[in-house]
């Protein structure tokens, strides 16, 4: 099965607020949980930024200013707390010669491997890619929150990135905070950048037959 980086990396960030959501709703004392960690006592004139951050990470899925997030840039998202996922741009790099044919090990056809009779050999291309993710809100504190708060998160998972296929991960900031004056409702935006290489695994067409039994006739040499 191919693994799409960008479907990953959603799916790699749903975990994370399922993660976020969890450490908060399940302790019993909440300054051990991650939210209170990084908000408690910081302030900016009325706004608490930890009352809400509390809100924003631990919504029900019923309410639609949950956050959520989307595969490219979903406009309909855009003034609701979201993590719109990008590609903007990918070079190739670290490719072998030919098509790196062997450099994955070759897998059997079937369902049992002892009786299959042939066998699929992969294809393998390496690329630098930058994934920006364009967080989205209807403020300027909602989105800042949201920003610093994915961005300290995919942090403490560096080594899940990489385990995921996303290698030597870095985490940046693209733009500031920006105002989507194309859309209504009034949106704000704030990109973060996760730049890494990543391998993509392709099947080839036509599987290679196994030679799993040899068997001789007539009478043996003396």
């Amino acid at each position: 099965m191919i693994k799409m980086p960008d479907m990953l990396l959603k799916s790699f960030l749903d975990s994370i607020l399922g993660k976020i959501k969890n450490d908060y709703t399940e302790a019993v004392d909440k300054s051990t949980t991650f939210l209170y960690k990084m908000y408690n006592g910081l302030t900016e004139g009325n706004y608490v930024f930890l009352d809400e951050a509390i809100k924003i990470f631990n919504r029900t899925v019923d309410d639609p200013r949950t956050i959520d997030t989307r595969l490219l840039f979903d406009r309909e998202r855009s003034n609701l707390p979201t993590v719109h996922v990008t590609i903007p741009a990918e070079t190739p790099h670290g490719d072998g010669i030919g098509m790196d044919e062997g450099y994955v090990a070759n897998t059997a056809d079937g369902a049992d491997p002892q009786t299959a009779t042939s066998m699929t050999e992969y294809y393998t291309r390496g690329y630098n890619t930058k994934f920006e993710l364009v967080i989205t809100g209807s403020n300027t504190f909602e989105v800042t929150l949201i920003f610093y708060t994915i961005k300290a998160a995919l942090i403490n998972n560096i080594e899940s990135l990489e385990l995921n296929g996303f290698r030597n991960p870095k985490i940046y900031e693209v733009t500031g905070v920006m105002l989507n004056d194309g859309i209504q409702p009034v949106a704000y935006k704030r990109t973060l950048a996760l730049d890494s290489y990543y391998e993509l695994i392709i099947p080839k067409f036509d599987s290679v037959s196994i030679v799993n039994s040899i068997n001789f006739t007539g009478k043996a040499y003396d």
